[in-house]
Parts: structure tokens; C-alpha cells; sequence
């Protein structure tokens, strides 16, 4: 009789803890701070998911070239995890091919090729149809303005001044100091 109680214990002991380890696993997407866009959605590793303003409520229209380009956030098997700081919802939608993407508040989720690291924002407004996933401007019905792939004003309008400055020419035109009078 005693084994059974023991026994008995340690099967309600299982039963109560395996829905604690099926939440407890790994997210499929996260929630990262960005410096200049806020708070975005990354996956595990850091890299960041984008949404392509010509799909449609859980339906990709990005293939072929455009899925070379922009890879699909595709889930093996099961459902999506959210971490615990995201509002609104992860989902799933079936792509012509019989993968699974994921999807944000029925958008789906995707990668930019040129992002090589964690962190990386270089898709971010191009062709204003890609956009980083912020959930609050998302949840608003907005998406965030173009930064220019993520590069600041000295890198698109200084840098390359300077770079034309050193070659001596700008546009045919010879580049002068100016004499400063005291």
C-alpha cells in the first residue's frame, strides 16, 4: 500500500510539473532593445524580424527572390513560444511550399540576408515595404519610419563628403580651404 501512495504522489508530481516545463520553453521570437528604434523583435539569437508591408493578414506574398532576400521565420514543429514581455500574439501561417512561418499579430515574420549580427537593422524602411517589428508602434497600427538602413548622417552625407574632399574633387570642382583673416 505504501509503494502506491508514493507511487500515486510522484505521478501527480509529474503531471503537475510538466505544464510548468512545456511554458517554461524556449521563445520562439524576443523582445530587444534597439538604440534607435526602441524595443523590436529578434529571434533567440538576436537577429532581427522584419514584416513586408504586401502580405496580407497570415498569407506571405514573398517568394522566390524576394524569400532569397527576406528568409522566412519558419518553425519546424508545434506552435510559436512568445516571451512573457510581449503583448499581442505569435501564430503560424502555411506558405505555398508546406513550411510554417510565423507570424506577429497575423503578420508574417521574416530575416534580411545582409543582417549578419545580432542587432542588425540594415533592412529596416527599404523600398518602404520592410520594417522592423516594434509591437507597440504594430498594436497602434503603425509601423516605425525608414532610418536609413540603420546608418547615421555622418556615414550617408559626411563620410562620403570627406571621402571626395581627400580625393581633391567634388563634381568637378576643385575643393579650396578658405584663408581665414584675423
Amino acid at each position: 500500500m505504501r509503494r502506491f501512495v508514493v507511487g500515486l504522489i510522484v505521478a501527480l508530481a509529474v503531471v503537475a510539473v510538466l505544464p510548468l516545463l512545456a511554458s517554461a520553453a524556449d521563445p520562439t521570437v524576443t523582445v530587444t532593445s534597439n538604440n534607435s528604434l526602441g524595443m523590436i523583435l529578434t529571434d533567440p539569437a538576436g537577429k532581427t524580424l522584419y514584416i513586408f508591408k504586401k502580405d496580407t493578414p497570415n498569407t506571405s506574398n514573398c517568394y522566390d527572390t524576394c524569400a532569397q532576400n527576406w528568409p522566412p521565420l519558419i518553425i519546424k514543429s508545434g506552435q510559436p513560444v512568445a516571451p512573457a514581455n510581449l503583448a499581442g500574439g505569435l501564430g503560424t501561417a502555411t506558405r505555398k511550399d508546406g513550411s510554417v512561418q510565423v507570424t506577429y499579430q497575423g503578420q508574417p515574420l521574416y530575416y534580411y540576408i545582409k543582417d549578419d549580427e545580432a542587432g542588425d537593422i540594415y533592412g529596416q524602411g527599404i523600398g518602404n515595404v520592410w520594417f522592423v517589428v516594434n509591437p507597440a508602434a504594430l498594436a497602434a497600427g503603425t509601423v516605425l519610419p525608414a532610418t536609413g538602413h540603420a546608418r547615421s548622417s555622418v556615414e550617408t552625407i559626411v563620410l562620403p563628403l570627406a571621402a571626395l574632399a581627400l580625393a581633391g574633387t567634388l563634381g568637378g570642382i576643385t575643393l579650396r580651404r578658405r584663408a581665414h583673416r584675423a
